[in-house]
């Protein structure tokens, strides 16, 4: 048995079950008469999956901060309008995909959904319900989910100088899935800069 205490249980139980999926894999796999599966195949193989695990305790934490930030607003105080820019490592679920459109419209959201490898979610909308489709995502299993810029259009106080992209067009999903033709069309929006800077490239229009 896996065990650590620094892994919260949910991804504990993941790893959990990674390993016993890999053991009955390969165990068939040396089942025809090749040498038996040993510790050290097992730790190797553990190893290597590590980078993927840590990025889902990172994923797990910002779940829990998303969480703790979500509250009522008090003696109606106006809600920030603001952009929110989510990086996935891949988005290719047929369920996962139709539930993040689904949720965003149900929250009122703008923005898109970017599909296949890498995965990119662009929300626009009030600060409260963005956060609360992230906390909404936060909780699905992903190999790799990164919180990325915010930018806030909008407050109660005063115009920040940005300017809504995608008010009136809802939330879609992108038929296309290459980054560069995706580039091409977010740059006639003067969000190119933004979208490079969440697959963690610098830009120049």
């Amino acid at each position: 048995m896996v065990s650590s205490p620094s892994l919260a249980r949910e991804i504990h139980s993941h790893l959990q079950s990674r390993v016993q999926e890999y053991m009955q894999q390969e165990g068939q796999n040396h089942s025809d008469g090749q040498r038996a599966l040993g510790v050290f195949d097992i730790v190797t193989w553990i190893t290597e999956l590590l980078p993927s695990i840590a990025e889902m305790a990172d994923a797990a934490e910002i779940e829990k901060r998303i969480e703790r930030e979500v509250d009522t607003k008090a003696g109606g105080e106006e809600d920030k309008y603001v952009r929110q820019w989510m990086f996935f490592h891949h988005v290719y679920s047929k369920t996962k995909r139709i539930d993040i459109v689904a949720w965003a419209k149900e929250l009122g959201l703008n923005g898109f959904l970017k599909s296949g490898k890498p995965g990119v979610v662009c929300l626009e909308g009030n600060d409260s319900a963005v956060r609360e489709m992230l906390v909404i995502m936060g909780g699905w299993n992903w190999q790799i989910i990164k919180r990325k810029e915010c930018h806030v259009i909008s407050n109660s106080m005063e115009s920040t100088g940005l300017q809504a992209c995608f008010s009136g067009e809802g939330f879609l999903e992108l038929k296309e899935r290459d980054c560069g033709l995706v580039l091409e069309w977010l740059n006639t929006k003067s969000l190119g800069t933004e979208f490079m800077a969440t697959l963690g490239l610098s830009y120049v229009p």
